[in-house]
């Protein structure tokens, strides 16, 4: 039984009335024909994609320092309180969290010294996809034949 109160057999049993044709309830099931109509979810592939987006400017080392910060206020308040012994790893995720954030400050810093990749410029001649001419022939491929 389905939401519909109609069964998948009871749906597949279909009446002839008069000369209307016979209609598949599940059409997108089995088998295909060329003379059938597109379905509805094959319409949506055929619609242009849309752009794809630009990453956000975001100050990574900001975020990262306030989590770091975060976790070091956990771990004072954890050493004052002093957690039950059942709890000490409590004391040891905030250490971790804090070598994590160190870390994260460390990788991000040397991600953003790095300068970034050039950009090809129209002027300059370069970016083109036409690769340098060379005397000398490649080398042939796995599978090429000598001739």
């Amino acid at each position: 039984m389905t939401l519909s109160g109609i069964s998948r057999g009871d749906a597949l049993k279909t009446v002839p009335r008069g000369d209307a044709p016979e209609i598949d309830p599940w059409p997108h099931q089995g088998r295909s024909t060329a003379g059938e109509a597109a379905s509805p979810t094959l319409e949506r592939v055929n619609q242009p994609r849309l752009p794809d987006l630009q990453p956000l400017k975001t100050n990574d080392s900001v975020t990262i320092g306030v989590g770091t910060g975060l976790w070091a206020v956990a771990l004072v308040v954890l050493l004052i309180a002093r957690p039950a012994p059942e709890h000490q790893w409590w004391i040891w995720t905030c250490v971790s969290g804090i070598c994590g954030g160190l870390f994260g400050l460390w990788f991000v810093r040397r991600r953003d010294r790095r300068d970034p990749p050039p950009t090809p410029r129209a002027s300059d001649g370069q970016g083109t996809a036409t690769p340098p001419a060379s005397s000398t022939p490649p080398p042939p491929r796995h599978g090429d034949v000598a001739r």
